[in-house]
């Protein structure tokens, strides 16, 4: 499923282990543009995730690809405070490997959003 195969990608990043993480997040993304609707938050969480393996893997551009996205996704949803700081973060890393440090400080002054209250 979509949700196992992140899971599983998710873990396999957390220990470092990206080229294992590929093939599983990229099937996630691919299963997510079928089940959610295009804005919805964890099609942007899967996008950016899988960005961060593209990028763990020194693959840059198509990590942009995938972090962009993911990214724009998860700062339309108040609620995924955590999961678009972890975004930002990977896009901050991407800018200055890419050496673009104007869209890395751009992202470095971006306050983190704060939930809504119900």
């Amino acid at each position: 499923t979509c949700t196992g195969k992140a899971n599983l990608g998710a873990i396999l990043m957390a220990t470092n282990r990206p080229d294992e993480a590929e093939s599983l997040l990229k099937s996630a993304v691919h299963v997510a543009d079928s089940v959610y609707p295009p804005r919805h938050w964890r099609k942007g969480y899967l996008l950016a995730t899988y960005g961060r393996c593209l990028l763990a893997m020194n693959r840059l551009a198509d990590a942009e690809t995938y972090l962009v996205p993911g990214y724009e996704i998860l700062s339309e949803t108040p609620q995924q405070v955590k999961r678009l700081s972890i975004a930002r973060n990977a896009l901050i890393d991407l800018y200055d490997a890419t050496d673009r440090p104007n869209l890395a400080n751009a992202l470095r002054n971006v306050p983190d959003q704060r939930p809504i209250a119900p």
